[in-house]
């Protein structure tokens, strides 16, 4: 991506867990660089980045079935194969920092998100719609399970999940 300085870190992979204590979404991100940064994502923010993802979803057509077979094959092959390393949760983050703020641009085939922190810190990830889907899955998922009540969900992403 030509911007990637005004983007800040790109986020390689990640790991997705809701942590009680904080009542917040923990991302552990692998950066392209290999360091590991924790970002922390509130329930607030999580909403807010929600409403124009459901405009989006109601905008575009869902994968075909043989798209997610393709995807899921591709992804069970990777792991399989151990190219992929440790899962991101396991290794010692070098940052560690409040998600402030969500921006979201759809250039396709690839939807940006940039997340914003205190001292100007960024960093982003490009998701296919896709890998958006399962994401969003995961997130919806964590979300029920600890409390986070359905309203938080527009109908747009609740359709379009995996």
């Amino acid at each position: 991506m030509s911007d990637e300085p005004d983007h800040g870190s790109k986020i390689k992979r990640m790991s997705t867990r809701y942590v009680p204590e904080q009542d917040r979404l923990r991302i552990a991100a692998e950066m392209d660089d290999g360091e590991v940064h924790v970002l922390w994502l509130t329930q607030r923010l999580l909403r807010l980045s929600l409403v124009p993802l459901a405009g989006f979803f109601e905008k575009t057509k869902p994968p075909s079935a043989e798209q997610v077979a393709r995807r899921s094959y591709v992804e069970l092959i990777h792991k399989v194969s151990g190219k992929s390393g440790p899962p991101v949760a396991t290794i010692e983050p070098s940052a560690e920092w409040l998600i402030e703020g969500v921006d979201i641009k759809f250039r396709s085939p690839a939807i940006v998100f940039l997340f914003r922190g205190a001292d100007g810190r960024k960093s982003f990830m490009e998701m296919d719609s896709l890998k958006l889907r399962k994401w969003l899955g995961i997130l919806h998922r964590k979300s029920q399970k600890n409390g986070w009540l359905e309203p938080l969900w527009p109908k747009g992403v609740l359709d379009a999940m995996e």
